[in-house]
């Protein structure tokens, strides 16, 4: 049977490894893209539960129709 422990030179040596590891460009361009994502994420939810309440409150969709609205964003 294998052994899929670490003695703890192993272990040391990746936390050295990690801890010594530097952030290249990539790394900051995949960090932009995943916080814009959430903004533009945050952004839309908010949007629909304004754009919501109104349709409801002037009637214009009952109110399962409105669960059906913020339903479709998820």
């Amino acid at each position: 049977m294998a052994d899929n422990t670490y003695s703890s030179t192993q272990s040391y040596s990746l936390e050295t490894q990690l801890n010594e590891a530097r952030e290249t460009p990539l790394f900051y361009k995949v960090f932009a893209l995943a916080g814009a994502g959430m903004i533009l994420d945050a952004a839309d939810v908010y949007m629909a539960g304004a754009i919501n309440s109104t349709l409801i409150e002037t009637k214009f969709a009952s109110i399962s129709q409105g669960s059906y609205f913020r339903q479709a964003a998820f």
